[in-house]
């Protein structure tokens, strides 16, 4: 019998929330005592909000047999586990848009086919990913559909990068008004 087990009763007597304790406990204490926090009056949905990503998804199947909502468990896990578990997430009802808004840039690029392949517009792809990312997958966007402003995007850019990817963008008709970027370009750029 573990420490929690003995003193949960006497914290509850004493006018302890059930919450408050959850909220001082690692997410690998939370896991070993589910169900005698939830037996206590824990809330699923305050237990997951505590968990590590790692927990999260590694217990998802027992989270989800306890009522938490996939959503809640989605919005816990870190770019990685989203990545590595992704069907395993649309298989238990995730949804599509929901895994997405907790992709980084990075990871939807990486990512870029599979997401396609599950129903996820081109136009609600780029919306996610950083100007540098656009740039420089610009074809490989172009070619799965995408429609992308070359001006509105160099002006998401800095000035930096703007010099950095200045082939691409012209090649793109992008119009670039080099009196706004020379003056703002750190000193690498201006001489090699």
């Amino acid at each position: 019998m573990d420490f929690l087990d003995k003193n949960l009763g006497y914290l509850l007597n004493h006018g302890i929330k059930i919450d408050e304790i959850v909220s001082q406990l690692s997410s690998y204490r939370i896991i070993e005592n589910l169900d005698t926090l939830l037996s206590h009056g824990a809330k699923i949905d305050e237990i997951v909000s505590q968990l590590s990503s790692n927990n999260a998804i590694r217990y998802l199947d027992t989270l989800l047999s306890h009522g938490a909502q996939i959503g809640e468990i989605v919005s816990q896990l870190d770019a990685d586990d989203i990545v590595e578990n992704f069907d395993i997430l649309l298989s238990h009802g995730a949804e599509i848009n929901e895994i997405v808004s907790q992709l980084s840039s990075h990871h939807i690029i990486e990512n870029l086919d599979t997401l396609l392949n599950h129903g996820v517009q081109i136009g609600e792809i780029v919306s996610r990913l950083d100007a540098d990312d656009i740039v420089e997958n610009f074809d490989t966007l172009l070619s799965r559909g995408a429609e992308i402003d070359t001006n509105e995007l160099v002006s998401r850019l800095s000035s930096d990068n703007v010099i950095r990817y200045l082939d691409t963008l012209l090649s793109h008709s992008a119009k670039i008004d080099a009196d706004k970027i020379v003056p703002r370009l750190s000193d690498r750029y201006i001489i090699k």
